[in-house]
């Protein structure tokens, strides 16, 4: 019912419609229709559309056409499809043409991008472009780059730029970052600040975190309290957590 209802909607030329109704027909294994919707949204010079088309293309077997749509794609200036064009040519050995897509996208505003140019240009030789990329890439919002940025610092011993940055990449949400910067508060003897953050880590589900508290809850004499976070941590299958229920019951 739902299908004949994007249909209805897609023929009436509802660009959003023929896409969603190009996917379930590709999920109910539809090529040939699917592909018709595609290329329909595709030839508007829609992205999304493009790079859709380009996958049905790939599944299909039809890898040369397929990446003719993926360049189309990267040419309209979308970072996504500039970005996985790139992964695809370095996977293909042509590094030289990827990283060309990789700053075309790094250059547009795209942190992936950028943070790709920060790990690969030191394999290249060029360290000291690679630095700049990867502080753009912290700058921009990447969590890896944040955290990859607040370890060389901290490391430099330069403790407060350091710590800036833990709470940055620990305030997008990223579990390692929440870790690293509660370990890193633990280092300069903050406990109760490293508990807040290891407390928020274990409450977002993350077992590590769960285990992490645990240990801290453990140092500081809440015993029953440790046991409660050991025991959800090894409800996600974390076999340090079990080891430690184990090694209490003995």
């Amino acid at each position: 019912e739902a299908q004949e209802c994007y249909r209805r909607a897609a023929e009436t030329g509802d660009r959003d419609a023929m896409l969603a109704l190009a996917s379930r027909l590709a999920n109910a294994e539809q090529a040939a229709e699917a592909e018709q919707w595609y290329r329909c949204v595709a030839e508007t010079g829609d992205p999304n559309a493009m790079l859709a088309l380009a996958r049905q293309l790939r599944r299909a077997g039809r890898a040369q056409e397929a990446e003719q749509w993926h360049r189309r794609a990267a040419d309209t200036g979308n970072l996504h499809a500039m970005r996985t064009l790139a992964s695809r040519l370095r996977d293909a050995g042509q590094t030289e043409e990827a990283e060309a897509w990789y700053r075309r996208g790094a250059e547009a505003g795209d942190h992936r991008a950028m943070w790709t140019l920060a790990n690969w240009l030191p394999r290249l030789g060029q360290v000291q472009e690679a630095d700049q990329w990867h502080r753009r890439a912290a700058e921009t919002g990447n969590s890896q780059a944040m955290l990859a940025l607040a370890r060389r610092l901290e490391r430099g011993g330069q403790d407060e730029e350091a710590e800036h940055w833990y709470r940055r990449a620990a305030g997008t949400g990223d579990p390692h970052a929440i870790l690293a910067l509660a370990a890193r508060l633990r280092r300069a003897e903050r406990a109760g600040e490293a508990e807040h953050w290891y407390r928020r880590a274990a409450k977002a589900g993350d077992p590590y975190g769960m285990l992490a508290l645990a240990g801290r809850l453990r140092d500081a004499g809440k015993a029953q309290e440790a046991e409660v976070w050991y025991r959800r941590a090894a409800d996600t299958g974390n076999p340090h957590a079990a080891r430690a229920i184990s090694r209490k019951a003995l």
